[in-house]
């Protein structure tokens, strides 16, 4: 469902963007020379469970060479993201993002047309990027194909940016059609086991009867009709004030729920030689109406960055601090309080969820005259019971400005339903060369 779903959009989002190029180019005198960026690498890596793979990233950018007076963002950009891993459970992804058309509306403020995370459109360089270690980020839709370093998304629709001379912003965005996060892929089946990918989280194989008997489990999904979940409305408004060392902004959006609820109902099936159960699926993104605090101090000791965001319809509470006492330390706290319980005592499901009870921290540093570029990144989540931690070593070579050769590892390691520990045994060593035109 979901790459069905994703494939629609893009294929939308093509017909609309070549339209509104058109007519941009038309209509302008002097067009821009277009700055074309490609970023490609392949990567060759060992996994404790599924043995030795390669993988294939390649990220084509196109950005105008005129950007808007008031900030770098380019008037014109198009971007894809995409990889492919060999091996009988890699994965593949293909995402349009950050690609968009925009029009200068007076001296300091902007229009645009495309896919775009809003709340980036002009945000001050204070208040940061939108990152999945965000409260705003984790509430977002993403792009999970990269399991342990998902991608906050943009929406596919049009907005505005106003600033003023005196510090105060406004943002205000509408799109009209919802793509949902996407995750590893999952194939479902009515006769046979469920499979996916690497890092797929899987739904339960098998079910105990009544009378003690164990049958596997398949599964129907019924989406319905696609239109329906993908023509969904998405609004949002922001405001703040910004000077050069700090920011604050309150921001109200609302959006269906990125991640699917499903309703189910199973009947047991047989045929000549085997029973099984056939559960049918039918999952549903219900509004979600979000109000966020931002504010980030780039001036201040430990340049302290704060997120509080509450979201109605559940009336959960997400919350996120990063600081960085020096230039190579961040350290950073996300959870979510929410009435949704991690253990649902009817059903026996642990939902673990990764915005809850996590502490990470990236540490990185500049050798060799900044060729050599070693870090340390690690994430750990404390839920009792649930504990589980991510730890990734890495280090990058810069043999000139468009060669970087790196190494790094994953360890995972946590309890068997923690959110990390479902991937315990997904270890892995990796290698690669990365090059950029």
């Amino acid at each position: 469902m979901e790459r069905l779903i994703q494939l629609f959009g893009i294929t939308a989002f093509f017909f609309a963007l070549s339209a509104m190029a058109a007519v941009g180019s038309s209509t302008s005198s002097t067009p821009s020379r277009p700055d074309l960026e490609i970023l490609a690498s392949v990567q060759a890596q060992g996994f404790a469970a599924a043995g030795l793979s390669a993988r294939i990233t390649f990220d084509p950018s196109i950005r105008s060479e005129t950007s808007l007076p008031s900030n770098s963002i380019p008037l014109r950009e198009f971007h894809i993201y995409s990889f492919v891993e060999t091996g009988e459970l890699g994965d593949k992804s293909f995402d349009i993002d950050s690609s968009a058309l925009r029009w200068k509306l007076g001296e300091r403020g902007h229009f645009w047309f495309g896919r775009t995370q809003p709340l980036e459109e002009g945000r001050p360089s204070a208040l940061g990027k939108i990152s999945y270690l965000d409260a705003i980020g984790s509430r977002w839709g993403q792009n999970q194909s990269n399991a342990l370093e998902p991608r906050v998304s943009g929406w596919l629709g049009f907005g505005a940016h106003f600033k003023q001379d005196s510090g105060f912003f406004q943002t205000i965005s509408y799109s009209p059609i919802f793509l949902p996060s996407f995750g590893p892929a999952v194939s479902f089946s009515e006769t046979e086991m469920t499979r996916g990918s690497r890092f797929a989280k899987l739904p339960p194989f098998y079910y105990q009867m009544p009378d003690g008997a164990i049958l596997p489990m398949h599964y129907r999904i019924d989406t319905g009709s696609i239109w329906n979940i993908v023509r969904q409305d998405q609004v949002l408004l922001s405001v703040g004030y910004s000077a050069e060392e700090h920011g604050v902004a309150l921001t109200y959006w609302s959006a269906p729920s990125p991640d699917p609820t499903a309703q189910t109902s199973g009947v047991v099936k047989t045929d000549n030689q085997n029973a099984s159960v056939l559960v049918t699926a039918v999952p549903s993104f219900p509004e979600e109406r979000f109000l966020a605090l931002s504010y980030a101090g780039k001036g201040w000791l430990l340049k302290p960055r704060f997120q509080l965001v509450q979201e109605f319809q559940k009336h959960s509470t997400s919350v996120s601090l990063q600081i960085s006492p020096t230039p190579f330390i961040d350290l950073g706290y996300l959870n979510t309080i929410s009435r949704d319980p991690i253990l649902d005592s009817e059903t026996g499901i642990i939902s673990a969820k990764f915005n809850r009870d996590l502490l990470w921290t990236e540490l990185r540093t500049s050798l060799a005259g900044g060729k050599l570029l070693p870090s340390l990144k690690m994430e750990y989540q404390y839920t009792s019971g649930l504990e589980g931690m991510w730890i990734r070593p890495m280090v990058n070579y810069r043999s000139d400005e468009h060669m970087t050769f790196y190494a790094g590892a994953s360890v995972i390691t946590g309890q068997d339903y923690s959110y990390f520990g479902t991937w315990k045994a997904l270890d892995s060593v990796y290698m690669g060369a990365r090059y950029q035109w």
